[in-house]
């Protein structure tokens, strides 16, 4: 498969950082582990339509995903990468996601990646659609 420049989409990605979890002012260990991810990087890559029975399953017959991408080689996208697509996430000066007065974040990721495959030339990315709140 070839990654045409005009069937190219802007879409956004963060890698995986850390796990991390709270604490309290003790330094008890509060709440559940929760994923921290780099800031997010801007990229194009070819946006399959949704997933339907007359295309073509590179990654087996399973339904956890919901579309693929095309991108070029050299995008470091992996399984613990998620992903801004249809929404461009909010930035604050310093290149992180901008949050509101109690914290959370204002343009949350919508996509989760599910697979990788890779080629001499370029990678497929099987994706989920998510809500975070």
């Amino acid at each position: 498969m070839v990654c045409m420049d005009i069937n190219k989409q802007t879409l956004w990605y963060a890698l995986f950082d850390h796990k991390q979890q709270d604490t309290d002012e003790y330094g008890t260990v509060v709440g559940t582990p929760y994923n921290v991810f780099k800031p997010p990087r801007k990229t194009e890559a070819n946006i399959s339509p949704a997933k339907g029975e007359t295309s073509v399953q590179a990654f087996g017959n399973d339904d956890s995903y919901d579309q693929t991408l095309i991108l070029d080689n050299g995008v470091p996208i992996d399984e613990y990468s998620v992903l801004w697509i249809g929404v461009t996430p909010k930035l604050d000066e310093s290149g992180e996601l901008e949050t509101d007065d109690e914290g959370n974040i204002i343009t949350p990721y919508n996509y989760i990646v599910k697979k990788v495959a890779t080629s001499l030339n370029n990678m497929q990315v099987a994706i989920k659609k998510v809500t975070v709140s």
